[in-house]
């Protein structure tokens, strides 16, 4: 039985907020903070969906639907590794984890880090030594980022002295920039110099997230179907944002619950259109759409 792999990104994609999904669904009703739930009508059908509130830094609330979570278990049962890729920072991953699909893998702060079997994979962080040398296996040691070494935290105080509104709060591996319809040309310039110093950028829910050109969702991705001997046309990507184009590129096929970024859909309706797929719903019963797509095209294979 070959081996497969579902890489699958979390906000706009397996975790939905109201403002990108409130042509299609509502938010009904919520309860009690601390059982976490809330329930969303898709709008067209009057399905009614029971979720789980998580909460963000950024965002604010997002939600999952508990039929999402019993999907992904669903695909694990046939043996099909899952793998949770996404941009948050490290104390936004670890708050929502409880609430999460259990998964084989976890990517968080574009690729920054990788843990697997609840552990930090030190392996794949030394691969990015040059632009971010503190290799750590525990969290609380990480000096603040005023007092990092490295290319990465260099420039993070750059942007800072310039300027430029920079969050590092919680993360490890990467930091965040805000950037406007104002300044988003000067953005742009800056970034050509990124390459050179060994860094990447890209747009996540409209901030510009900046971490070590080595890392990033799809290098994770092929470094971990290499690590488990899984061929690219084994792979799946869903995602809905610019920082996950990448991502979709590399894997054999995707599928969009959603789009959050001008550029994705324009290239879903270009070069890119028999390998990625939209689901014809959105928000929560757009996620559950997708994985059940998956779920009849893995037992048929």
């Amino acid at each position: 039985m070959k081996r497969q792999i579902v890489f699958s990104d979390l906000d706009g994609t397996l975790v939905h907020y109201q403002h990108h999904f409130k042509d299609f669904g509502q938010v009904v009703d919520t309860s009690d903070p601390v059982t976490q739930k809330a329930w969303i009508r898709e709008v067209s059908s009057g399905l009614v969906r029971e979720c789980i509130a998580l909460p963000s830094l950024t965002s604010g609330t997002g939600f999952i639907s508990c039929r999402t979570i019993d999907l992904v278990q669903d695909l694990r049962k046939q043996r099909v590794l899952f793998c949770i890729v996404t941009g948050a920072r490290s104390s936004t991953f670890f708050k929502r984890k409880p609430f999460l699909p259990e998964s084989d893998f976890a990517v968080f702060e574009n690729g920054g880090i990788i843990l697997h079997h609840e552990k930090v994979d030190l392996k794949w962080w030394e691969r990015f030594l040059d632009v971010h040398p503190d290799v750590i296996s525990k969290y609380e040691a990480q000096p603040p980022p005023e007092s990092r070494r490295g290319i990465l935290w260099d420039v993070f105080r750059d942007l800072a002295s310039k300027g430029w509104e920079v969050d590092a709060r919680d993360y490890w591996t990467a930091f965040r920039v805000s950037v406007s319809e104002k300044n988003l040309e000067e953005w742009a310039l800056l970034t050509t110099e990124f390459g050179s110093m060994g860094l990447n950028s890209a747009f996540n829910l409209g901030k510009a997230d900046v971490f070590p050109a080595a890392s990033g969702k799809a290098n994770a991705a092929r470094y971990l179907m290499e690590l488990e001997s899984i061929k690219i046309d084994d792979s799946v990507a869903l995602f809905d944002d610019d920082n996950d184009i990448e991502l979709g590129h590399l894997c054999g096929r995707s599928i969009l619950p959603g789009i959050t970024h001008p550029k994705v859909k324009e290239i879903l309706e270009g070069d890119m259109k028999e390998r990625w797929s939209l689901t014809k719903a959105r928000g929560v019963f757009g996620a559950e759409e997708a994985l059940d797509r998956l779920l009849h095209s893995f037992k048929d294979e």
